[in-house]
């Protein structure tokens, strides 16, 4: 299912704050445009503790059109538009219950009539157009579900309990909505709401534990569970969630008890033979988890649910986890591969699966197992993807590859094995792979793109290594010519000028006008000049410093000139004339999209691997191709690729590193990060007194979440394959959680993992801090630990705090026995904002997602501090 955005921006007034939100969906999306200025509200209230409503409020195209409220969100906007919020009204007051003048005259019912008016839901449970109003947006607040045993003027009464029905089950079906969207604390407060009217509804308790369970969080799931089965003692289903959260609280002597109840219940309700199996299963889990001889017992029952059922899905995932533990892998490959075919979006079964074929004899078994002609390529792509999330890099690798065996014209598979060997740092590999799929391929683009040109680009690379990580940067001159407005150093000729007296703050900077983006978007639109572009004139290459550069954020009204670097090679550089002509629009197909994707790879694997002629010249090659598309690319499904072709473009166009010495004693410093270490990458800094070349360590979408312990996601795989590939005791600044501050907190918080940002800041700065002392002290490694940078408007609020709490937990770390001595904080988060701290300062403007590589100056003044 297709994707969906739009970004709504509130412009701020003396009584009311600026606010933009990015509203996500799908493009099958029922949501109405009420439904979105309440969801809107709720963002905005939760984060200002405002009480602005819906009704307050217009949403307004660009043309000025204001769609009917009840119109459908995906009908009345196009994907990805900036919507504007206008303020029109004060909020209306609440209407009363629509089948009477008069509230109800009990305390419950009474409860229940102001929750319906507030909801804006009639007795009758239906609504108006008008009172389309989306619980889901219900603002959060504290949880605060009493487990007493209520009074009897608290119980519904007998008339009022058919009455009111229909609005508890409209409640209900809007807090299953809300579920479906993981706006889990909005459904908990109905759930809270109901409850507190009808303390003893069963259909509300098991919803609410069930609630408390999927976002793992046992224990309060329990006690609501429990007083389940009080609601109703004669049901099976009750009692077996009440085991299920004993279960999950590893209360398995309990748990057993429990399901025990439950499976009489059902036996004596004469329930299915199948909803018996499910709890014989269940049964079977609890003993399995209890281990010792338990596990021989749950061995035996397992067989017996298979005898009497052997498609028995659960039964079957159960008995594939038993066999792989006792050695017997062939057997669960086998099951496995047997029940992802009817189930193939089970999360159980494919995490199992990665698991088997992460074991030396986990691969063998697959291949044994499609033998028989199973081994198609689309069965290979399947499997390839549906283990590689679960963190199976090296068998999802071997899977695209003997898919791409099977259809060497997939551009897609080529593409898909690209990533997996980037992930396991085989960057020469993977750039082989493309130029294997290109010299072959007869794939056509838009654009004049001759493929045939890339090929050159790509041949007689020598090899990367850990050992030698500057190889590729020293194999061909990158040099391109110095003025005194470099990006990467004010004065002299020499870049190691310009790590010598790096200043302190950006006020001698000229800055023109910010850029104004859609943060989603990253390199793609970008619709006006970027401040402080520092220019260089392309030596050799004449008149490419006259005019502006489309697409990356120039224009010849403001800027000089860019550079390329040194580009002798075969492949002419054009003009920015020739650049920024009309070129005739091509309605990609997806597989031209994915050649594209896998072009556009090659760029960012040229980059970070050090080769920038090269990349400078295939940029070159590519950008009329990409300029060709008649569909923006990053409203495609090859957006990612093309927001790092954007970026690398950027860098290597409008911001390039400085001339690299071709001394053998220079030595690498790793920039390790996220796509943030883009922007500092083989720029020259001191440390020490010595100069340093920050080589980057790029490990995509990674978030300090992943690196826990128990993380299987593929990014802590590339994580790990990178820190081991680093050498002992080597000097690493690491530069992660930005996108724990993008999405990851306030999400966690939303999804009711904690009550609080702040608490969800604690564990992750936890994880953190355990991973920065363990590089230490088993690997020798002496770490910097980089602020986290603040470019988003909309998460500048978390990023703060979360340096702040970052630099105090490290500062205290470092100065303990067991750091070495070889932790430190990068102190200059201040100087990467305006003086009052509300704005990313304006010399640092980019792309609106990353920062520029000026930046490089403040990081270089505290890398030259430390003794």
């Amino acid at each position: 299912m297709a994707s969906y955005k739009l970004y709504l921006h509130l412009e701020g007034s003396s009584t009311l704050p600026d606010f933009t939100y990015i509203y996500r969906s799908t493009s099958n999306s029922q949501d109405s445009v009420l439904a979105l200025l309440a969801e809107f509200c709720s963002k905005f209230n939760q984060k200002y503790r405002e009480s602005l409503s819906a009704e307050q409020l217009q949403l307004v195209t660009e043309n000025g059109k204001c769609p009917a409220l009840d119109s459908q969100v995906v009908k009345a906007f196009e994907r990805g538009v900036d919507v504007q919020v206008k303020v029109t009204s004060k909020p209306t007051q609440p209407k009363p219950c629509a089948t009477s003048d008069k509230l109800c005259t009990t305390p419950a019912s009474k409860r229940l009539e102001h929750l319906a008016a507030d909801l804006q839901i009639g007795s009758t449970g239906q609504q108006t157009t008008e009172q389309a109003k989306s619980q889901e947006t219900a603002q959060s607040g504290d949880i605060d579900f009493v487990d007493s045993t209520p009074s009897d003027d608290e119980l519904l009464s007998e008339s009022d309990g058919k009455v009111y029905l229909p609005i508890i089950k409209q409640f209900l079906e809007r807090a299953k909505e809300a579920e479906s969207k993981k706006y889990f604390r909005a459904a908990c407060k109905i759930y809270e709401q109901v409850l507190k009217v009808a303390p003893f509804h069963k259909e509300a308790l098991t919803a609410f534990a069930q609630l408390w369970l999927t976002v793992s969080r046992p224990k309060d799931a329990v006690k609501i569970a429990k007083k389940a089965t009080s609601s109703a003692p004669d049901d099976p289903g009750s009692h077996r969630l009440y085991a299920q959260c004993l279960s999950e609280c590893k209360q398995y002597n309990e748990a057993l008890t429990a399901y025990s109840t439950a499976l009489d219940l059902a036996k004596e309700c004469g329930d299915s033979v199948t909803v018996q199996d499910d709890m014989q299963v269940d049964i079977v889990r609890v003993l399995y988890l209890m281990g010792g001889s338990h596990k021989d017992t749950a061995a035996g029952l397992i067989m017996n649910v298979l005898r009497s059922n052997d498609h028995h899905q659960s039964g079957l995932i159960v008995y594939a986890k038993m066999a792989s533990e006792r050695g017997m892998v062939r057997d669960a490959v086998q099951v496995l591969i047997r029940v992802l075919i009817r189930a193939p979006d089970d999360q159980e079964i494919r995490l199992t699966l990665a698991k088997c074929l992460q074991r030396p004899e986990g691969m063998a078994a697959l291949r044994a197992e499609l033998d028989g002609g199973g081994e198609t390529d689309a069965a290979m792509a399947f499997l390839a993807t549906a283990i590689k999330d679960y963190g199976a890099v090296p068998a999802s690798n071997m899977l695209f590859r003997r898919a791409l065996e099977l259809k060497p014209s997939s551009p897609s598979y080529a593409l898909n094995l690209m990533h997996g060997l980037e992930l396991d740092q085989h960057y020469g590999k993977a750039l082989q792979l493309a130029l294997d799929f290109c010299r072959a391929t007869k794939i056509e683009t838009g654009g004049g793109l001759d493929v045939a040109n890339v090929v050159q680009q790509l041949q007689h690379l020598p090899p990367l290594t850990g050992q030698d990580p500057l190889a590729w940067l020293r194999s061909e001159p990158w040099n391109p010519q110095w003025t005194p407005h470099c990006s990467w150093g004010p004065t002299g000729t020499n870049p190691l000028d310009a790590v010598a007296t790096p200043p302190r703050n950006m006020s001698d900077v000229s800055s023109t006008n910010s850029v104004q983006r859609n943060p989603a978007a990253l390199p793609h639109s970008t619709t006006g000049p970027s401040v402080n572009s520092p220019h260089q004139a392309i030596a050799g290459v004449p008149g490419l410093a006259e005019g502006g550069l489309p697409g990356v954020g120039m224009d010849a009204a403001s800027h000089d000139c860019i550079a390329l670097g040194s580009l002798n090679g075969q492949i002419d550089v054009l003009s920015i004339e020739e650049q920024s002509g009309e070129v005739q629009k091509v309605e990609y197909t997806p597989t031209q999209l994915d050649l594209l994707a896998l072009l556009f790879t090659v760029v960012k694997l040229l980059y970070i691997g050090g080769a920038l002629p090269r990349c400078a010249r295939v940029v070159n090659l590519l950008d009329s191709a990409a300029r060709a598309s008649a569909k923006e690319l990053h409203k495609t499904l090859i957006r990612n690729e093309a927001a790092y072709f954007g970026c690398v473009k950027q860098l290597v166009l409008q911001h390039p590193p400085p001339p690299q010495p071709q001394a053998a004693g220079t030595l690498p410093l790793y920039l390790c990060g996220d796509s943030h270490c883009l922007s500092g990458a083989w720029n020259l800094v001191q440390l020490r007194g010595q100069p340093r070349v920050l080589v980057p360590c790029l490990v995509t979408g990674l978030k300090i979440w992943h690196m826990r312990q128990a993380g299987i996601f593929y990014p802590k795989h590339s994580f790990l394959t990178t820190m081991a590939n680093l050498p002992d005791g080597a000097q690493v600044i690491f530069m992660f959680g930005e996108i724990d501050c993008r999405e990851g907190l306030t999400m966690a918080v939303d999804k009711l993992k904690y009550e609080t940002v702040d608490a969800a800041m604690d564990v992750l700065l936890h994880i953190y801090k355990d991973v920065l002392l363990k590089l230490v002290q088993e690997r020798g490694f002496e770490m910097f630990v980089h602020p986290i940078a603040p470019v988003l408007n909309e998460t500048r609020h978390v990023v703060a705090p979360f340096n702040h709490k970052l630099q105090q937990q490290i500062e205290i770390l470092s100065r303990a026995p067991e750091a070495h001595g070889g932790l430190h904080w990068l102190d200059f988060f201040p100087d990467l904002l305006t003086p009052d701290g509300s704005s990313l300062n304006p010399a640092l403007q980019f792309d609106g997602t990353h920062m520029s590589p000026y930046y490089v100056h403040f990081l270089n003044a505290q890398l030259a501090a430390i003794i």
